[in-house]
């Protein structure tokens, strides 16, 4: 039997269409009639590129969290200090997760629930290459005198990112009104306040 060759900007239409709708109803209410229906193309032809609800998810997943590595990247890469990339990292994390609330909210509650063993190693190889990229600022940062050497990477990196991470999770489903952005300035005081040394008797 002949492969099916892969149109690449097909595949990449499905999963778009496929997070709006998973974003409107949710994981478990989306059937895979509802996207093949959005993205105007036939149930059969959707099956051809994804076998199951539960794949097209793990696709959908994945390449959601490279755009995230491709956007670290781009801040991390610049020729910024330490401090500014921080800023950069939290005001990109906010932004991002504004403009996808509904799909990761279905992520957070549902993601959990799916009875798949691939998507949870993907998630998790996934958050383990964003949590080495903002150990590396982290790392400079203490290598500069910048960051307190004092405290483990470790503590310091969940304290960034689990931060973030819960102002997230909480204004998503208590404040959903207030812009995310708007909490970056209080975000970065807490970050700032206890992980860097004093200098002259001031706070970097």
């Amino acid at each position: 039997m002949k492969e099916h060759i892969k149109d690449t900007n097909k595949e990449a239409l499905i999963l778009d269409v496929a997070k709006e709708v998973i974003a409107e109803r949710g994981f478990s209410q989306t059937r895979m009639d509802d996207i093949a229906q959005r993205a105007n193309i036939a149930k059969g032809t959707l099956y051809l590129y994804f076998k199951s609800k539960e794949d097209l998810f793990t696709k959908l997943v994945e390449s959601e969290y490279d755009k995230v590595l491709k956007g670290l990247d781009t801040i991390f890469n610049k020729d910024d200090d330490v401090i500014t990339k921080i800023d950069a990292f939290v005001e990109g994390f906010l932004k991002y997760m504004e403009n996808n609330r509904g799909f990761f909210t279905s992520i957070m509650f549902e993601a959990p629930s799916i009875k798949k063993k691939d998507i949870k190693e993907r998630v998790f190889e996934k958050n383990r290459l964003i949590n080495e990229k903002l150990k590396d600022v982290i790392r400079t940062g203490i290598d500069e005198g910048i960051i307190r050497n004092d405290i483990e990477i470790t503590v310091i990196l969940s304290a960034i990112f689990g931060l973030v991470s819960r102002v997230v999770f909480y204004a998503i489903h208590f404040e959903k009104e207030k812009p995310l952005i708007s909490y970056k300035d209080s975000i970065l005081k807490v970050i700032f306040s206890g992980i860097l040394k004093e200098k002259g008797g001031i706070l970097w």
